[in-house]
């Protein structure tokens, strides 16, 4: 592990890890959590449940396009008070990275905050400042149940934490909900088709193992899916493990600070659920056609040929290099190229074929829910 590290830490970790001083005690855990224009209170959320014995890296960033006169450059300043002791009796302490006086550049944002804080995580785990070799990556939106830290357990390259959406507002809760049948029902379909890569991608759900994180150079520096994109690669090198509980508990925020993702989606959402269309079953049917074809060696009919040509298909001598080739990125293509033989049609009303037994939007997130919970096998090519 540590040639591994060593190597990553040398030539691609960023300045923040390579060069500064953190730890004051040994720990058995590390989390990293970016955060821009986040209440100066938001880890009493993140850590109310009893979290002990782990060192916390709080990356307070802002994007270099926000004014030092915008109220939420003073908000996210006011986060570099964070550092210290958070609970001394748990043996909880922070360090707070100043990307603030430094701004990150826009087109990197959250991207390169994740990674400046996974990248110190991994320097502290190698010089065994951090007994467990996991880097958590986490948001200031996320509430970590009990069992967090001890779930990422067994061989991986990272692990996935199942999650719900809570609101007290009545309207972002229904639109939260429907949101999260969305990206249920992508990961559903994607595990029916034969998928390696049928897992969620959620940035506050995450853990990695720390030599995979440095095999596959860290996070990349981009201000969105930088979640999506470490996934994909990891799932390269290793097994991601799907996890069944604990489930944590993400809020739901209507947000415009990243191109697209949560926030962004709850902010555009339908306030109809009638009206949130989602992709139509013909395409799973034609993914799972392909991911058939690939295992026995055979060509699939019509239109998976033509939907393979739209996104520039190169098949593969065996099948694991061709699910290399036809990864997560590039099995998302191929859902966007299907919409123009199958356009997409109403999220629940597909839903509800799946699951005619459930009445309404709720009933249905229990059940994909539900079956989740029972995909616990590993997914991706390691």
């Amino acid at each position: 592990m540590k040639d591994v590290a060593g190597l990553y830490l040398g030539r691609y970790a960023e300045p923040e890890a390579r060069s500064a001083a953190f730890a004051t005690r040994t720990y058995r855990h590390v989390i990293s959590i970016p955060a821009f224009d986040e209440p100066h209170d938001f880890l009493q959320r993140v850590l109310h449940h009893g979290v002990s014995d782990v060192l916390v890296i709080v990356v307070a960033n802002v994007p270099d396009h926000v004014s030092r006169d915008d109220a939420a450059f003073a908000r996210t300043r006011r986060l570099l008070e964070l550092e210290g002791p958070f609970d001394r009796a748990r043996n909880v302490d922070v360090v707070v990275v100043d990307r603030v006086n430094a701004p990150v550049p826009r087109r990197q944002g959250v991207g390169l905050a994740r990674k400046i804080g996974a990248d110190i995580a991994l320097r502290l785990i190698v010089e065994r400042e951090i007994e467990t070799p996991v880097i958590f990556v986490t948001d200031a939106d996320a509430a970590l149940p009990p069992g967090y830290f001890e779930a990422a357990g067994g061989e991986a390259a990272g692990w996935v934490y199942p999650f719900v959406h809570t609101s007290a507002d009545g309207d972002l809760s229904r639109r939260a909900l429907m949101y999260e049948l969305s990206l249920r029902y992508y990961v559903n379909r994607l595990e029916y088709a034969g998928s390696p890569y049928a897992f969620h991608t959620v940035g506050s759900c995450l853990a990695v193992d720390s030599t995979s994180y440095a095999m596959v150079r860290g996070f990349p520096r981009r201000n969105a899916a930088e979640d999506f994109y470490l996934l994909n690669k990891l799932a390269k090198v290793g097994r991601i493990r799907r996890l069944s509980t604990p489930v944590i508990e993400v809020e739901a925020r209507a947000s415009t600070r990243v191109p697209f993702g949560t926030g962004p989606a709850l902010a555009r959402i339908p306030g109809d659920p009638t009206a949130v269309p989602g992709y139509a079953p013909e395409t799973f049917e034609a993914l799972r056609a392909f991911h058939a074809s690939v295992a026995a060696g055979t060509t699939p009919g019509q239109p998976v040929p033509e939907l393979l040509d739209a996104i520039g298909y190169q098949p593969g001598r065996d099948p694991r290099a061709t699910h290399t080739w036809f990864d997560a990125f590039r099995t998302l293509k191929f859902v966007h190229a299907a919409r123009n033989a199958f356009p997409d049609v109403p999220l629940l009303k597909t839903l509800k074929t799946l699951y005619p037994g459930s009445r309404n939007p709720a009933d249905l997130n229990a059940s994909l829910r539900a079956d989740e919970a029972r995909l616990t096998d590993p997914k991706g090519l390691g």
